[in-house]
């Protein structure tokens, strides 16, 4: 083994780590993704309801714990350079019962 595969190793095991200790974060991007939407859903109704919302201040918690958690990703992704592909913009257009979808 030469000492440039030995960096190359070490560098991937600290990457591993690295990778190994993100779902452990509360609210990270990945930890959210391995909970899924049910689990997310769950623990927000429990937050909600543990206020006393009732209602439409329930509705109000549940879009507003879901911004929150959108908003909190949205900069971690930004932190990380973004998702480094090109956005894509399409327009849609009607014109009587015919609906165009172009994307570019």
């Amino acid at each position: 083994m030469t000492v440039g595969t030995s960096k190359m190793r070490t560098f991937q095991a600290l990457g591993l780590v690295a990778l190994l200790m993100l779902p452990g974060c509360a609210g990270s991007i990945v930890g959210d993704a391995i909970k899924g939407p049910e689990k997310l859903a769950q623990e927000d109704d429990a937050y909600c309801r543990s206020i006393g919302a009732v209602g439409q201040d329930y509705t109000n918690c549940r879009l507003l714990m879901t911004q929150r958690r959108d908003n909190k990703h949205a900069i971690a992704i930004d932190r990380l350079g973004g998702s480094g592909r090109p956005a894509i913009q399409c327009t849609t257009m009607g014109t009587g019962l015919a609906v165009t979808t172009t994307c570019n």
